[in-house]
């Protein structure tokens, strides 16, 4: 997290304009704290303009990951970080910006818990990587509509292996694809989710669509403190003067 507050960044600053503005010290911390808050605005589009070229095609999601807590009269601080995820769990951005592992994405999971349950894999690795026959958006990310036809094919029967009866190939026909967890080829092949599809038997095909692999480290590469910082020391001087003057302040110096 990235604060920027007046009594460690800027004490000079404050206690100046404390001592040249006696009896007005209501007026010097609100000037201070819109001067912090808008600084923290700044900071915040900085960090945003490097995501939109830092990260390969960024998910709308992932571009609003920041936000800004103000400060205040009563609190002279101001601060940008990574919102945390609703369910609790360090966001998926953080290792970009301190190293180290990342964690489960919700379907993986979701497709972890069936695999682990059924005994085809443990959970040093249950992280995913889309396979060949993965369909991918426009951000590199695997579709949602893959995804939901997968997840209702692996709960409603995840080991059912690359051969279809001949009862159920009829029904789906010969353009229906299925999906499994499994190592085909005689578990020669990666264990991942496969698609088996092109009729029965010798006919049948499988392709990779997501291939499971173990939990996934990160190096830093954001350089989220660096920005904030050379932010802050650009743009706060400036911001600090203008609201000294809104708040109708002088300050010698």
């Amino acid at each position: 997290m990235f604060s920027f507050s007046a009594i460690s960044d800027h004490r000079a600053d404050f206690a100046a304009a404390l001592k040249d503005c006696k009896g007005r010290e209501k007026q010097v911390k609100l000037a201070m704290a819109k001067a912090l808050t808008f600084t923290g605005e700044r900071v915040k589009a900085a960090e945003t303009a490097w995501m939109q070229t830092g990260f390969d095609r960024p998910t709308p999601y992932t571009m609003r990951a920041l936000y800004l807590s103000p400060a205040a009269p009563s609190r002279l601080q101001a601060y940008v970080w990574i919102k945390r995820p609703l369910n609790g769990r360090p966001h998926y951005l953080e290792p970009q910006i301190t190293g180290g592992d990342r964690q489960q994405k919700g379907y993986e999971r979701a497709m972890s818990m069936v695999g682990i349950k059924g005994g085809a894999m443990t959970r040093d690795a249950a992280w995913i990587v889309p396979g060949s026959a993965a369909v991918l958006d426009q951000h590199g990310n695997i579709s949602r509509g893959q995804m939901n036809k997968i997840l209702s094919a692996v709960k409603r029967n995840p080991f059912p292996g690359a051969q279809r009866t001949k009862a159920s190939a009829k029904r789906m026909g010969k353009k229906r694809v299925d999906y499994f967890i499994g190592r085909p080829g005689g578990g020669k092949l990666p264990l991942g989710i496969w698609e088996v599809g092109g009729g029965m038997f010798a006919h049948q095909t499988v392709h990779p669509v997501l291939i499971f692999v173990r939990k996934p480290r990160y190096r830093k590469r954001w350089p989220f403190f660096q920005i904030a910082k050379q932010t802050a020391d650009r743009e706060f001087p400036a911001l600090w003067a203008r609201a000294l003057q809104r708040e109708g302040i002088g300050v010698s110096g």
